[in-house]
């Protein structure tokens, strides 16, 4: 029989948003919801976009901020 430690559970309230938060996902992602959404436009994963000079890519869903600007890339 194997032994079941207990894992603290931090509670949480709100996020804030003046402060940074990764995003939340309350269901895991299809195959079918692998784009990313800018300004109503469709991205699919591994895209890449210039958002306001810095780089991001999209991956399934988010975007990602690749630490770099747009004339980096």
């Amino acid at each position: 029989m194997r032994k079941t430690s207990k894992r603290k559970v931090e509670i949480a309230g709100p996020p804030d948003p003046a402060l940074t938060t990764s995003p939340i996902l309350r269901a895991k992602a299809s195959a079918a919801d692998n784009s990313c959404l800018y300004n109503g436009k469709s991205y699919s994963t591994g895209a890449l976009l210039c958002m306001e000079g810095e780089l991001f890519q999209c991956s399934y869903g988010t975007w990602v901020d690749q630490g770099k600007s747009c004339g980096d890339a």
